[in-house]
């Protein structure tokens, strides 16, 4: 299976990038010819960050995309916010 040669390539690395918090120079991009390559120059840019959390930055990219937000998503973003007030008015506090 081939991947087409267009702008819906330029816009993948671009997301890449903005989930991965790297740059692929255009140098970089146009030495790729495989998938697997793509991804052994992700994870050689991720090796000299050892603070990065992959799993982390993908869940926060599949949450951006999805709820259309474009603040910061941290530990306590409230996740399902409609859900999230009514689940707090049922948690029994101790007396």
């Amino acid at each position: 299976m081939n991947l087409g040669d267009d702008l819906e390539d330029v816009e993948m690395l671009q997301a890449i990038e903005a989930t991965y918090g790297i740059k692929i120079e255009d140098a970089e991009a146009e030495a790729l010819r495989t998938v697997g390559q793509l991804y052994e120059l992700i994870d050689s840019k991720l090796a000299s960050r050892p603070d990065f959390d992959p799993v982390w930055a993908l869940t926060c990219q599949i949450v951006r995309e999805h709820s259309g937000s474009k603040d910061l998503i941290d530990g306590e973003t409230t996740f399902f916010p409609k859900h999230a007030k009514k689940r707090l008015q049922t948690v029994v506090k101790p007396d």
